[in-house]
C-alpha cells in the first residue's frame, strides 16, 4: 500500500532532533502568488512539504483567480522534543498571523479561504483562533489529536519510540500537547463552511481520529461537508490537490 511505502521512506528521512534547530525556523517558507486578486487562499502544507502535487495545486488556485499564500514548515516542526514542538507550533502560527494581517492590510481581500493538509491542520486551527474573518475552511486528512496521531501513525513510529524512551505514554503526550489538539479549537469554526476530506484506509492519520474531527466540528456548529474515500492518506491528498473542487468555487 502507498501509505506503508511512503511511511517507510519518511521514517528514513526523520533524524533525531537537531540541536541547531531554533523554533523561529518553524515556518520554513511563505510565498504569495497572484497577490492582487480579490480572494486569498492560505495553504498550510503537510509535514515534509507538499511536493510536486502541492505546486500544481497552487497553480490551480491561481488559475481559478485566487491569490495564494503558500506555507511550508520545517521538518522539525514535529520531532521527539515535546516542549519544543509546542514552541514550534506557537512560533509558526504567530508568524503567519502577523503576515496575514500585513497582507490583508495591503490588499483588503474580499474572501479568505484556509486550506490545510494533514499536519498543517494543527497550525491552521491555531491561526483561526486569531484570524477569525476567514470565509471557508478545507481540511484534508486531518486528525482530532496530534499526540494520538503521532503515537498511532506509521510515519511517526521513530518519534514515538524516542518519546517512549523519555517516559512518555500516549495519554501523557496528549495531555502535554493539549493546546495542539485540533479538536480543542473547533469553536473557531462555528457557523463556518468546513469541507473535510477523509480516508477510511489511512495509515498515517488513523481514520478514527479523522472521524472524531468531523464529529467535533459538527458538535461545534460548523457547516460540515465530507468527502470520504478508500484511497489512503497520500492518495487522498493527491486527489484533492489535482482534481477536487477548489474553495470558493461554485
Amino acid at each position: 500500500m502507498l501509505d506503508r511505502y511512503i511511511a517507510q521512506r519518511t521514517l528514513k528521512k526523520v533524524r533525531p532532533s537537531e540541536q541547531s534547530y531554533d523554533t523561529s525556523q518553524a515556518l520554513a517558507s511563505s510565498q504569495l502568488y497572484n497577490e492582487h486578486a480579490d480572494r486569498l487562499a492560505v495553504v498550510f502544507a503537510p509535514w515534509h512539504g507538499s511536493g510536486l502535487y502541492g505546486r500544481r495545486f497552487v497553480k490551480r488556485l491561481v488559475k481559478s483567480g485566487s491569490a495564494v499564500l503558500d506555507l511550508e514548515f520545517h521538518d522539525n516542526l514535529l520531532e521527539a522534543n515535546a516542549p519544543r514542538v509546542i514552541a514550534s507550533f506557537a512560533s509558526s502560527s504567530n508568524e503567519i498571523i502577523n503576515e496575514l494581517k500585513a497582507v490583508n492590510s495591503r490588499h483588503n481581500y474580499q474572501a479568505l479561504d484556509f486550506i490545510s493538509v494533514s499536519l498543517g491542520t494543527v497550525v491552521m486551527v491555531l491561526v483561526s483562533e486569531k484570524v477569525t474573518d476567514f470565509t471557508s475552511v478545507t481540511m484534508v486528512v486531518p486528525g482530532s489529536s496530534l499526540a494520538r496521531g503521532v503515537w498511532q501513525g506509521q510515519a511517526t513510529q521513530n518519534i514515538r519510540d524516542s518519546l517512549e524512551q523519555q517516559g512518555y505514554t500516549e495519554e501523557s503526550l496528549d495531555e502535554e500537547w493539549q493546546s495542539l489538539r485540533p479538536s480543542e479549537h473547533v469553536a473557531c469554526f462555528t457557523g463556518k463552511p468546513v469541507h473535510v476530506v477523509t480516508s477510511l484506509t489511512d495509515q498515517i492519520v488513523p481514520p478514527q481520529l479523522q472521524q472524531e474531527m468531523v464529529d467535533d466540528l459538527r458538535m461545534a456548529g460548523a457547516n460540515v461537508t465530507v468527502n470520504t474515500s478508500n484511497l489512503g492518506h497520500y492518495a487522498a491528498a493527491a486527489r484533492y490537490y489535482l482534481f477536487d473542487k477548489l474553495s470558493g468555487q461554485a
